[in-house]
């Protein structure tokens, strides 16, 4: 990252601390390759330069249960093989699947997600996809 920019390996600790900040901005992705690491990265300069204390993390590096304090994040994730997410996004994905979670958990957090695949696939941006369907089945609202 450049000098004043956001952390390319982000902080965890700082990620949580202060969630509920105006300006703070999680930006959380799922990459195989570093694909959607760059993107994330990209996303977080360009909040950065407009005001916001961006946090980038991989998903699994984040603490999940402290999700539902957040008030923004944005979402970068690839798919892989037959629409399964990054190995670095699964222990997240697993939490948002957990049944016990109240069905308005995410009611506080504004989100946008990012796919990003090869369209040639047949399971093209399926995580993506399925990621953005249960953060709003959480009744996150898209921002």
């Amino acid at each position: 990252a450049s000098a004043g920019g956001p952390s390319p390996r982000g902080d965890a600790r700082r990620a949580s601390a202060g969630m509920t900040d105006a300006r703070t901005l999680l930006v959380l992705y799922g990459s195989e390759t570093g694909n959607a690491q760059d993107v994330a990265e990209r996303v977080a300069r360009e909040a950065s330069r407009r005001g916001f204390a961006p946090s980038v993390l991989a998903m699994d590096a984040f603490e999940v249960t402290e999700l539902p304090a957040a008030r923004r994040a944005v979402f970068v994730t690839s798919t892989m093989g037959q629409g399964d997410p990054p190995s670095n996004a699964r222990s997240f994905w697993k939490f948002l699947l957990r049944k016990s979670l109240p069905e308005d958990s995410l009611r506080r957090l504004s989100f946008a997600c990012f796919g990003l695949g090869d369209s040639h696939y047949a399971k093209f941006n399926v995580a993506a996809k399925k990621l953005h369907r249960r953060l709003e089945r959480l009744r996150a609202p898209r921002g």
